[in-house]
């Protein structure tokens, strides 16, 4: 079988495309594939380079869909990645197809963030513990606890999202997961069910996240818990960005 492979240009790094501009991605079962890593380079570099070719790739390839990487990736907006005119040349003589084609025929089943939200960002406690926020501890799967961690303001493990069709507090790295309040001291990471409960939260002016039955999202300092609002600056957080006419 014919293979067209183009290479995407980054800076000490490439990748292939080939689903894009018609070509043909093979997987051999039985190959082993592997990088291995130096422990000394021949090169030295002060450029961030791993943001700056992921924003090279964003911009040339993902057309709208790259604001969910900026997102993600803040610190990625103010990065220089250089000229990417022949890339994106390429991209329009192969008469590739849209990222949307790319993620509705190749990989349908790719959860896609909803552009359809009340706030999302670092979620940021208003009390005692106003340098934290709210962050997977480097759980990024269930049954992770979800706690608190000094706002790094590189999205990542504190990007949140909270849909406003659901009601569902997700994590940025993987959508199918959502914030769950299993008990009064345990909030973890579960899988999206869609039917509130547990993974219900409303949002209000004064920056208290309500529980389905009312209670408030705080912490002890270390853990998110729940409990009775008390009106307590520990129970309201400011989040990134908010989007809609909260509620009282």
């Amino acid at each position: 079988m014919k293979q067209i492979t183009k290479m995407i240009k980054t800076d000490r790094s490439s990748g292939i495309n080939a689903e894009y501009g018609g070509g043909v991605l093979e997987i051999n079962t039985c190959s082993t594939i592997a990088h291995v890593y130096r422990q000394t380079f021949p090169y030295s570099s002060k450029k961030d380079v791993g943001h700056k070719n992921a924003k090279r790739l964003a911009e040339v390839w993902l057309d709208e869909y790259k604001d969910f990487f900026y997102q993600i990736s803040p610190p990625a907006r103010e990065v220089d990645m250089g000229d990417i005119s022949q890339r994106v040349e390429l991209r329009r003589n192969l008469q590739c197809k849209s990222f949307k084609w790319f993620l509705e025929n190749v990989y349908p089943e790719m959860e896609v963030p909803s552009r359809d939200y009340t706030a999302h960002g670092e979620i940021r406690n208003m009390g005692r513990q106003k340098n934290r926020c709210v962050d997977n501890l480097g759980g990024w799967k269930p049954p992770s606890r979800i706690g608190l961690y000094s706002c790094h303001g590189q999205g990542g493990s504190q990007y949140w999202q909270m849909d406003r069709k659901t009601n569902e507090l997700k994590q940025s790295q993987n959508y199918e997961y959502c914030l769950d309040a299993v008990s009064s001291d345990q909030i973890q990471l579960a899988a999206c069910h869609g039917q509130g409960g547990n993974q219900h939260w409303t949002l209000n002016k004064i920056g208290e996240i309500k529980t389905s039955s009312g209670q408030c999202l705080g912490h002890d300092s270390t853990f998110l818990n729940i409990g009775p609002c008390t009106g307590s600056a520990d129970q309201r957080w400011q989040w990134g960005f908010v989007f809609v006419t909260l509620a009282e």
